[in-house]
């Protein structure tokens, strides 16, 4: 029996108030980087000269730096009317996985 079910059947859910908070608002600092690479992506493709946004505290706030998400603006560019972005599918992937509840509910 895991600790989560063992705290639900004694009737003391309250006491996983903290831990469930405090995994939601870890995956809101994910959510948020994914968004801010993309915004990213989008300001590179409009002027590929300018200064490249700093993400560096987004992401150790996040605790994620892997290498294609790092790299995902600089290498975004316009396509006709549309912004063209290197392992996008990989990123819709991780946006849809930390927009997903996957504990128990708190009510």
């Amino acid at each position: 029996m895991q600790m989560t079910e063992a705290i639900t059947l004694m009737g003391e859910r309250s006491l996983l108030l903290p831990g469930w908070i405090k995994a939601a608002l870890s995956a809101n600092d994910r959510l948020k980087l994914c968004l801010s690479v993309l915004q990213a992506a989008l300001a590179h493709a409009d002027d590929p000269n300018a200064y490249a946004l700093d993400l560096s505290a987004e992401r150790a706030t996040a605790h994620v730096d892997v290498p294609w998400l790092r790299d995902m603006p600089s290498g975004s560019s316009p396509v006709n009317d549309e912004l063209l972005v290197p392992d996008l599918r990989r990123l819709v992937q991780r946006l849809a996985e930390e927009s997903r509840y996957d504990g128990e509910t708190a009510a």
